[in-house]
């Protein structure tokens, strides 16, 4: 009897926590879009490397002038800065090739998004900046955020989701993979940081 009652509270336990990381998963997955078009100025554009579009994307709102400087993070030390730069300015635009000369710095320490989030903080740190852009996929933006909020506090981040054609094919089995397993990867990150 008593073994029945614990095992009803564990479960409780269990599903309210699942409830509360999953309602705040989609809270940061929904609002992270909410800037997205505006007129928002930061010092630094962080990119997060490791899917399509996102240095683009990052090069696009420096180019604008949404801030002085991109950071990316988590560069492969084999490439090059002349390999990002043909990503950015395949014509090679003398003025964007100006633009990435001067503003375009590469992090090469960080494996992962908790290292990123550091290694980004530490290079912040360098330069005396404390507002910034943070670019990366969509279904990645929530686990990033906490990232983020536990290893670079002093960083004010603004979300910058690149929203890829995936997200519109919602019909799509695969798409649903992508999230689901994003979102586990963020309860674990999130349980780590309530424990920890």
């Amino acid at each position: 009897m008593k073994l029945k009652r614990n095992l009803k509270i564990i479960t409780l336990f269990v599903f309210f926590l699942c409830l509360f990381t999953f309602m705040d998963f989609v809270r940061i997955y929904l609002s992270s879009q909410s800037n997205l078009g505006s007129k928002i100025y930061r010092e630094t554009v962080i990119v997060l490397t490791g899917g399509p579009n996102r240095i683009t994307k990052g090069f696009d709102l420096l180019e604008k002038g949404h801030a002085k400087v991109m950071f990316i993070s988590g560069v492969n030390p084999v490439v090059k800065r002349s390999d990002i730069s043909k990503i950015v300015n395949p014509k090679n635009d003398k003025r964007r090739a100006n633009l990435f000369s001067c503003c375009v710095f590469l992090g090469k320490k960080s494996k992962d998004t908790k290292s990123n989030a550091e290694e980004t903080s530490d290079w912040m740190i360098s330069r005396d900046h404390s507002k910034a852009l943070l670019v990366t996929s969509l279904e990645h933006m929530p686990r990033s955020i906490i990232e983020f909020h536990n290893n670079a506090p002093d960083i004010d981040i603004i979300p910058w989701p690149i929203i890829t054609k995936m997200y519109y094919k919602w019909y799509n089995p695969r798409n649903y993979k992508t999230i689901i397993l994003e979102y586990l990867r963020y309860t674990v990150i999130r349980l780590k940081y309530i424990i920890v």
